[in-house]
């Protein structure tokens, strides 16, 4: 089994930032290394996290998104991101559905990996019912699963699922380098690293 988590960074409306950033970590047939990143995290950086439920990049400092990173370039795992410049959002889509945004986004990412065994995704969830429906349908259709492996996709909130809070590092990385200007974080990973830009 191999695992893909999916995060975003940035915002889905007209105003508030100018980029909005997508990424997935996929991790080839074993997703516990990243569960021992966290774990080391919480570890090591005990009382700047204190209590907290789960890690975000955004409350974060320096020295903890950076361990992140450098520890999981130690994992057998690959990055993809997608990023959309808002105002060539029309591009993609030509209404006022956000979900649809995001999900042509992911989808994105979608066509860039290759299918080797069976897939779990987790996905932050931030959608209703309906919406997880509709993600679900046109993501799958994108992965290019030629030998029919099993698709698992699932929709979970972060505090549950560590995997997530690592790609959540991930997402904010390539949203600093993009929004801010600020690619010191992206410049850190060594890992093989699949950015679309849009």
């Amino acid at each position: 089994m191999d695992y893909l988590y999916i995060d975003e960074s940035g915002d889905l409306g007209y105003n508030g930032s100018k980029y909005l950033v997508i990424s997935a970590i996929l991790i080839r047939q074993d997703g516990k290394p990243l569960e021992k990143i966290i774990k080391k995290v919480r570890k090591n950086f005990f009382k700047e996290i204190k209590e907290s439920q789960e890690l975000k990049a955004t409350e974060s400092s320096v020295k903890l998104n950076k361990y992140i990173i450098k520890k999981l370039n130690k994992t057998n795992s690959e990055i993809f991101s997608a990023i959309l410049k808002k105002e060539n959002r029309y591009k993609l889509y030509h209404n006022n559905d956000k979900n649809k945004l995001y999900d042509l986004l992911a989808s994105k990412i979608a066509n860039q990996i290759e299918i080797k065994n069976h897939l779990e995704v987790r996905v932050d969830k931030s959608k209703t019912t309906k919406e997880i429906q509709n993600f679900n349908e046109i993501f799958e259709s994108n992965l290019n699963n030629m030998n029919n492996f099993r698709i698992n996709i699932e929709h979970s909130y972060s505090q549950n699922y560590r995997g997530l809070q690592v790609v959540d590092c991930i997402a904010w990385s390539y949203f600093q380098k993009f929004e801010n200007k600020n690619n010191e974080y992206v410049k850190l990973l060594k890992l093989k690293s699949n950015i679309i830009e849009i």
